[in-house]
C-alpha cells in the first residue's frame, strides 16, 4: 500500500498583495478555511431537434465562491484586514499549505468580524468574494 499523499492543514498560512508578483503580507494563522471554488450557470440551448428528446446545455457565466476564513490574529493584523476592506481593486490572497504548495485567489474582502473569549484565542473571521479569474493553483510559493 502506498504512503498517504494527503497534506496536513497544520502550518497553512494566508497572505495578501495588490499584485500577483508583489510582496505578500501575512494575515495570521488560519484556524479554519471554508470552500474555495467557482461555479458556472448552465445555459439551456434545447431546441426542437435536440437529440433523443434531451435538453442541451452550454456553460454560462461563472461566479467565484465566498471563501470564509477564521484566523488566529493580533490587533496589528486585524488593522491590516480592516484596511483591505476598502480597496476598490481586487487583492490577491495566497494560501500556502504545509508542504509549501500554494494557490492564489483573486478577490475582494467583503466582510470581517473579530471575536475572543477568556481562555481562547483572538479570532478574526473574514469572507473573500472570489472574482475576476479562476483560482491559480501552483506548486511553488
Amino acid at each position: 500500500m502506498a504512503a498517504n499523499a494527503g497534506v496536513t492543514f497544520k502550518g497553512t498560512t494566508i497572505s495578501y498583495c495588490s499584485t500577483v508578483g508583489g510582496s505578500y503580507v501575512a494575515f495570521g494563522e488560519i484556524a479554519d478555511i471554508g470552500d474555495v471554488g467557482e461555479s458556472a450557470d448552465p445555459i439551456d440551448m434545447t431546441h426542437a431537434e435536440s437529440p433523443n428528446g434531451r435538453r442541451e446545455y452550454i456553460p454560462g457565466l461563472s461566479d467565484g465562491s465566498d471563501m470564509t476564513l477564521t484566523l488566529n490574529t493580533t490587533s496589528t493584523m486585524a488593522l491590516l484586514i480592516e484596511a483591505t476592506l476598502y480597496n476598490v481593486a481586487p487583492m490577491f490572497y495566497k494560501i500556502t499549505l504545509s508542504n509549501a504548495d500554494t494557490f492564489i485567489v483573486p478577490g475582494i474582502l467583503n466582510s470581517y468580524s473579530h471575536s475572543g473569549a477568556v481562555g481562547d484565542a483572538w479570532r478574526t473571521s473574514i469572507s473573500i468574494k472570489i472574482c475576476n479569474d479562476k483560482v491559480d493553483f501552483t506548486d511553488t510559493p
